[in-house]
């Protein structure tokens, strides 16, 4: 199956600008899905549900580890909340 702009969601020109910390992304996420990606935002959500990526407790993972893990999450966050604003928007406009 050959992966399209529209199933990654960038159909559209990006305008955003994702930042965290130093990290910026001025480009289509779209272009960083990898199968490590993948396992990452795995890691992020199961982390979520208290299950580390590594042996250990909190302390114990690694910095870079945590730091990966939250910039996905505040990712995930803004898209979730520009979804809820635009359907918000959208239903608006039916009334």
């Amino acid at each position: 199956m050959r992966v399209t702009k529209e199933m990654m969601g960038c159909a559209e020109p990006v305008k955003l600008k994702y930042k965290k910390e130093n990290f910026l992304i001025y480009r289509c996420l779209g272009n960083y899905v990898s199968d490590e990606i993948k396992s990452w935002v795995d890691c992020a959500t199961q982390f979520n549900k208290g299950v580390m990526p590594f042996d250990g407790t909190y302390m114990d993972q690694p910095s870079k580890a945590i730091d990966l893990i939250n910039l996905i999450n505040q990712l995930r966050d803004e898209r979730i909340a520009e979804r809820e604003e635009k359907n918000r928007n959208s239903k608006s406009r039916i009334r």
